[in-house]
């Protein structure tokens, strides 16, 4: 399936109704011939905090009876011209060695609708990684194939669209702002946050682009899909060029803290993340210790503005514990409690 030409002007994506959208997917692929009897479909973003996600299953004719043949997809908006980027950097990475032939692969980017800003792509197959988190030791194996596909991506030799370029600027700009949204929520850890955010400014500094390398920028167990002996990983959103312990490091902090809000423990989550580290080891990229322990503390810190921000009760309790979590990641203690 190709992209259609840009017969119209670009629209806006606009805050509608689920309901007033999920048609044109279905709409665009009618035009290209497929014969759909049927379709249903869901909501994978939360919708109304961002583009919509939605996944469909489609029922095809068959003359005079209905076939049992069905094919699922994902729909993804964007706003204008950042879809088409997505779109094309996609292709290059699943093209660059990540087809659904390989064992470590991504969806197929298929299909772009220009004037509607969706990106179509086929589904994930198997079940998330973070489904293993409840008992982490069970889960070695499936964490080698998550660390394996991560060494694949940032060994990768092709060229990508520049627009992707590093975004070193970027990630010390977040640590600015979740550290002065937890300094006003709790004005007493003011001065630690400040002294966190000061070691993060001085270690994320982009020395020269070489040794940068394709990241992902959303690694996390959620992200990562596993059927069998086979990986495919999705959200690519905020892909860029990179250090490798941004990707390393946010996988680290993603792990520990979705491991401890199911097990209210950190210290399950260390044989996963000291397998992590060895696996990956394995792809003979070298990781600097106090960048990864910085980009460590930056995912920390992300996730502490997120979940309090959100949270209408502010337990300090649990801010204290996820806070000593992000210096200790600072201090090179990344698998421990």
């Amino acid at each position: 399936m190709t992209s259609p030409a840009a017969t119209t002007p670009a629209l806006t994506l606009a805050s509608a109704p689920l309901e007033t959208i999920v048609e044109e997917p279905i709409r665009y692929l009618k035009e290209q011939g497929y014969a759909i009897e049927h379709y249903t479909f869901r909501a994978l973003s939360d919708y109304g905090m961002g583009n919509p996600v939605i996944f469909y299953q489609l029922y095809f004719e068959n003359g005079a009876r209905r076939t049992e043949h069905r094919q699922t997809f994902v729909a993804k908006w964007y706003e204008p011209e950042r879809g088409e980027r997505m779109y094309q950097l996609m292709r290059a990475l699943y093209e660059s060695g990540f087809t659904r032939d390989e064992p470590l692969s991504m969806p197929e980017p298929w299909a772009f609708i220009r004037e509607r800003h969706i990106l179509l792509q086929t589904v994930a197959a198997g079940g998330q990684l973070a489904d293993y988190l409840d008992d982490p030791s069970s889960a070695r194996a499936r964490v080698r194939l998550a660390a394996r596909w991560l060494g694949k991506l940032h060994t990768r030799g092709a060229t990508f669209p520049s627009v992707f370029a590093a975004q070193v600027h970027a990630e010390i700009a977040r640590a600015e702002t979740w550290g002065d949204l937890l300094s006003k929520l709790f004005p007493h850890y003011a001065s630690r946050l400040n002294l966190i955010r000061a070691t993060l400014q001085a270690r994320l500094v982009l020395e020269s682009s070489e040794g940068l390398v394709p990241t992902h920028g959303d690694y996390h167990p959620k992200n990562i899909y596993i059927a069998g002996a086979r990986v495919s990983v999705i959200d690519l959103d905020r892909f860029a060029m990179g250090y490798a312990e941004r990707d390393v490091g946010y996988f680290i902090a993603q792990s520990r803290v979705m491991c401890h809000a199911r097990t209210d423990s950190y210290e399950k989550s260390e044989l996963w993340v000291a397998t992590f580290l060895k696996e990956y080891a394995r792809s003979g990229v070298s990781l600097d210790t106090a960048r990864l322990g910085a980009y460590t503390a930056l995912a920390f810190l992300e996730v502490l503005g997120y979940v309090f921000k959100l949270q209408p009760v502010k337990d300090e309790f649990v801010f204290a514990q996820w806070l000593e979590q992000c210096q200790r990641a600072l201090d090179g203690k990344l698998g421990h409690r």
